[in-house]
């Protein structure tokens, strides 16, 4: 009964004699040398709602003799609640005259703690998959809206400039001018969607994490006009894929805020 957390009773209804084993008392936090409590006495060592459960199956089982098993939130002598799964069932003589009721308690405190530990991370899980999912949706939308607002107008510039190719097929001058203006715009496309490629999946990670940050601080100096440099202690940190992405996109989005928000000079 110790190894197993299980105490086990038996309360005879014509004396109302309660008897428990050592293992019991210890579950419910008293001395094994003192005397077990009788049932009428025994609402101070359960929850409230737990003893009126408690009182519901003993009830039934002396009314018809149907036995009962139950998960009961205990209150020890000390004070701390615990939890224990009890177990009674009716007694009778040869006769099938009724004697009392006997049966085990057990201590489950333990794996309820567990149980409440796995439903805590659960719930952190959770609660992490939908912020990262949050920020999943936000990236898409900044990426979307780049797309749409600088690579769309451009191509549009572009399919405009092409129409006015045609109306000055007749002036070579102005030929010119526009297929250099065009070819600027294909440059300048050419670099919003490296851009965008790059926010998607830098391929200058490939390098390492150090090499990466320096090709991001570059790009931001050379887009805003801000001097930007990056100054670490090693040539480069070893670090696995996922971790040296999100580092790196720490960074990306610190920068993107002070283009932003910082008004720097």
């Amino acid at each position: 009964q110790w190894l197993a957390h299980l105490g086990n009773w038996r309360w005879t209804v014509a004396d109302d004699k309660v008897t428990w084993s050592a293992a019991l008392f210890r579950i419910f936090g008293l001395d094994p040398a003192g005397t077990a409590v009788p049932y009428g006495e025994q609402a101070r060592l359960y929850a409230p709602e737990s003893w009126q459960r408690l009182q519901r199956a003993v009830g039934q089982a002396l009314s018809d003799g149907t036995p009962y098993e139950l998960e009961l939130e205990l209150r020890r002598a000390d004070g701390s609640a615990a939890w224990a799964q009890a177990r009674g069932e009716v007694e009778r003589n040869d006769r099938g005259r009724l004697l009392g009721l006997f049966g085990t308690l057990q201590d489950i405190t333990a794996e309820k703690l567990t149980e409440a530990a796995l439903r805590g991370a659960r719930d952190r899980v959770r609660a992490l998959s939908g912020h990262l999912e949050d920020e999943l949706n936000r990236e898409r939308k900044r990426i979307a809206v780049d797309v749409h607002d600088e690579l769309g107008q451009m191509l549009t510039a572009m399919r405009l400039q092409l129409d006015r190719l045609r109306l000055q097929s007749d002036q070579p001058a102005a030929v010119e001018r526009s297929t250099e203006r065009l070819r600027e715009m294909i440059e300048d496309t050419i670099e919003v969607t490296r851009n965008v490629a790059m926010r998607l999946s830098p391929p200058a990670l490939e390098l390492g994490l150090v090499p990466g940050l320096e090709w991001l601080a570059e790009d931001f100096a050379l887009r805003y006009e801000v001097p930007c440099t990056v100054h670490a202690d090693a040539a480069d940190v070893v670090l696995a894929e996922p971790l040296a992405t999100q580092l790196f996109r720490i960074v990306q989005e610190s920068l993107t805020n002070i283009a932003r928000h910082a008004r720097a000079s």
